[in-house]
């Protein structure tokens, strides 16, 4: 895909936050009236009702639906990966892309068995953004770009839309980002994780773009990448479509913390699927699954007991 030459600026972008829709509270409560119904009591189907009434909320209907749910993975690469994974061999998003794309990774056997529309969205993983260490990793043109060109991926008729960012190096600008923006993202648990290399990395580029923290687009344009800035578009479309999010991985994670920093209560409609990303994120729902890469699979093995909660109430 090509990103839109048109799309809107920063400043265009920060004018739609205020636009963000509230929940469905008349939905959400009728999800809960009916869990009453089926379990007795408020709370008796557990996490199943709570991701009934999360959908619910969030899709403004009651039951809600699951019929076209999409998987949307943004690949790109991050200038900062060679200095902060010194060891690691490059390339090695490019090979899980076309394994994608090709139809042999493990998450497209998941997808074809939850019945989940994959999109791969490749930006432009052969040509990493700068490292971020050393000045801004993106120009405020192209994450505007990117973010729009996210957005595409919340078409109509999509009623759940699960994202993740991968990309060489997504560790790295996530656990910066997320550093930076301070009380919505966190210190991030998953930092400890970074070998010394990465945490020194992380250290130099949230020193050097401390001037930029009262903007968080403008640590996403500094901080982040193009992969990042598409995943905090197709949150912004999700929320403005009324179709609820899932997230995985620390490149979702951070463009969440992203939106949560610009819009109050911005993630409300997000799902956290996996357990060791997004404990500090204030989602909706965290579903807390344990599993690792490759990416995605996480989002597909979530996406059957989203379902299951909607056929629960009446409807697929």
């Amino acid at each position: 895909m090509t990103m839109d030459e048109n799309a809107a600026g920063l400043d265009q972008i920060r004018e739609i936050l205020p636009e963000l829709p509230a929940p469905d509270l008349e939905a959400g409560t009728a999800a809960l009236t009916a869990e009453r119904r089926h379990a007795g009591r408020a709370g008796g189907l557990g996490t199943l009702g709570e991701a009934a009434a999360w959908l619910a909320t969030w899709q403004g209907r009651c039951p809600p639906r699951l019929g076209h749910p999409r998987i949307a993975i943004f690949a790109g690469g991050h200038g900062a990966a060679a200095m902060a994974f010194p060891d690691r061999a490059p390339g090695e998003t490019a090979r899980a892309v076309e394994a994608m794309v090709e139809g042999r990774s493990p998450l497209n056997r998941l997808c074809r068995l939850a019945d989940t529309d994959l999109r791969v969205y490749e930006m432009a993983i052969e040509q990493p953004t700068a490292d971020f260490a050393a000045g801004p990793a993106m120009g405020e043109e192209e994450c505007a770009r990117a973010i729009a060109y996210g957005m595409m991926a919340v078409e109509q008729g999509v009623d759940l839309i699960a994202v993740a960012a991968p990309g060489d190096g997504v560790e790295v600008s996530a656990a910066a980002l997320c550093r930076a923006l301070g009380g919505a993202g966190g210190a991030p648990a998953w930092r400890g994780d970074l070998p010394a290399t990465a945490r020194d990395v992380v250290d130099a580029g949230v020193a050097r773009h401390s001037d930029g923290a009262a903007d968080p687009f403008e640590l996403l344009r500094r901080l982040g990448g193009a992969d990042i800035a598409a995943a905090v578009g197709a949150l912004i479309a999700a929320r403005m479509a009324r179709v609820p999010a899932l997230i995985e991985g620390p490149g979702a994670i951070a463009a969440a913390a992203v939106l949560q920093a610009a819009a109050p209560n911005g993630v409300a409609h997000c799902a956290v699927a996996d357990r060791r990303h997004g404990a500090e994120l204030p989602a909706a729902l965290q579903l807390g699954l344990t599993i690792g890469a490759p990416a995605g699979l996480a989002l597909a093995t979530a996406i059957p007991f989203l379902r299951g909660a909607a056929l629960l109430y009446g409807e697929g």
